[in-house]
């Protein structure tokens, strides 16, 4: 049986958001940070295509997860690839379904100030904080993407951090260095 988040309490002062997985007609209201970091940490396998290209500029590129204990639990890693003046930003995100962001690691953007006003430089990622629409909280990039140079190697390292399974088989075109 497929974990199911819990509806929030009648009265909640958190407004119901409706995600429709693909192939499905459930939907996910919002969700507790528990059942987010559940979600992150479901195993999952690469559904779509094992060969992927890196988006060309302001352009993303997505790629299909399902859990491995529930073929309608889908998930979606989007790649995009943003920014006029510095071609190197990206934001790799993991969605549950195709809208719902659980987290979102933001390379060589502007720096972030969360909702308590601390400001984030450099590199970082966004997480789910439960009573937020989406991912306003973020941190400083954990330690193991620090060494990373290459924006593949970052995504596949997302990938491990987001509990991909079948990163062996993947292929990735169009790797370049970041600045």
């Amino acid at each position: 049986m497929a974990w199911r988040p819990s509806l929030p309490l009648r009265g909640s002062r958190y407004r119901k958001i409706d995600v429709t997985l693909p192939h499905r007609d459930e939907v996910i209201d919002l969700l507790t940070n528990d059942e987010a970091q559940r979600l992150i940490d479901e195993l999952k396998m690469i559904v779509s295509d094992l060969y992927f290209a890196m988006p060309d500029m302001n352009t993303s590129e997505y790629i299909e997860l399902e859990s491995i204990h529930s073929k309608t639990m889908r998930f979606t890693v989007i790649v995009g690839r943003k920014g006029r003046i510095r071609t190197d930003r990206y934001a790799i995100s993991l969605m549950a379904g195709k809208s719902r962001q659980l987290i979102r690691m933001d390379i060589n953007c502007p720096p972030h100030r969360n909702p308590d006003q601390e400001l984030i430089e450099g590199d970082h990622i966004h997480y789910y904080e439960e009573g937020y629409d989406e991912s306003k909280w973020a941190r400083p990039l954990p330690d193991r993407f620090a060494c990373i140079s290459e924006i593949a190697n970052k995504l596949i390292e997302f990938m491990v951090y987001c509990n991909v399974s079948n990163i062996g088989d993947f292929r990735i075109e169009n790797q370049e260095e970041l600045g």
